[in-house]
């Protein structure tokens, strides 16, 4: 019981990182999911979502997707970590793992057995972005900004940086560092900040005025 109790807290936290990856802002207790029916003979994960409903659906599907095809790169750290110790459980016990919803019974999406941890080449480039500088810190510091097309980037920062940059809290800034893009799917999946500095957004209106100025100057 040990050994499974471990695996379901490795799997809750793997959903967690998908959850925070999608809206880092979003503060997570441990009664955010319940697991309502585990079977013997397999692993049959049947939850059922008490908040934050929306984004834990996206996260799970995304999970189970990722789980079932053996792409595991392009998902958090905590996530690929979730599916491969769910797939040595599997193996050990010679079972399946069955990823479904509960509504008027157990509805599948999808099954595996045995990870296919398909590999998936990267490349590095060095990028700049804008945005708001929404949070910063953490114990592994991280600078979470909102872009302006309305995704996020969660930088890595170090501490001195953290500290550096904290004034910075809520305002536009523009960071520039180095991106590590999946060649498959040219998702960022990890970006290092080399420098975020507040820079001042001009509305299109006061933009024309400048060049109306300037030409009539």
């Amino acid at each position: 019981m040990k050994e499974l109790a471990n695996l379901l807290l490795s799997y809750e936290k793997g959903l967690k990182s998908m959850m925070m990856e999608e809206n880092p802002l979003l503060e997570i207790d441990d009664d955010f999911i319940s697991l309502v029916d585990i079977n013997d003979e397999s692993l049959d994960l049947v939850t059922t979502f008490n908040k934050f409903k929306q984004v834990a659906k996206t996260s799970f599907i995304s999970f189970v997707l990722a789980a079932s095809s053996g792409d595991i790169s392009q998902i958090p750290t905590d996530a690929s970590e979730a599916v491969k110790k769910i797939s040595n459980f599997n193996q050990k016990w010679d079972c399946t793992a069955h990823f479904g919803y509960n509504l008027n019974g157990f509805n599948e999406i999808s099954s595996f057995s045995k990870v296919k941890n398909i590999k998936d080449s990267s490349f590095k480039e060095t990028k700049t972005f804008y945005g708001e500088l929404k949070r910063i810190g953490g114990d592994n510091p991280v600078a979470n900004i909102k872009l302006h097309n309305g995704k996020w980037l969660n930088a890595k920062i170090s501490r001195q940086q953290a500290l550096d940059y904290n004034d910075y809290l809520y305002k536009e800034v523009i960071i520039l560092g180095v991106a590590k893009y999946s060649n498959k799917s040219l998702k960022i999946l990890e970006f290092d900040a080399s420098n975020i500095e507040p820079y001042e957004s001009v509305a299109i209106s006061d933009t024309i005025s400048i060049f109306r100025k300037a030409h009539n100057a």
